[in-house]
């Protein structure tokens, strides 16, 4: 069940909708913790812009989603698991003949 919910960022409410209260949940929290994030950099760079710390902010999210990706595709089980279904097709297609 869809249903929308507002976040605030940065002091500005954003609206979103949430296809289930996990999503929602996550969103929450991806909220908080941007909101945190940008506490701190308020106080450990007062000079520096809201938009300073967005960039930064999303440069940072932005690398690790790259490297969760990375880990993804270079996970050894991974390798093993293609070997393992390739053998059960294998096995499975001589069974057919």
């Amino acid at each position: 069940m869809e249903q929308k919910i507002k976040i605030k960022i940065a002091g500005k409410d954003l609206s979103l909708k949430a296809n289930d209260p996990h999503e929602e949940a996550m969103y929450r929290r991806a909220g908080s913790e941007i909101n945190d994030k940008i506490a701190l950099y308020r106080n450990k760079y007062p000079k520096n812009s809201l938009n300073d710390f967005l960039s930064i902010i999303a440069l940072l999210y932005a690398k690790e989603v790259q490297e969760l990706n990375f880990r993804i595709e270079h996970d050894p089980l991974r390798e093993d698991l293609a070997n393992l279904s390739a053998r059960l097709k294998d096995y499975l297609d001589k069974d057919k003949d």
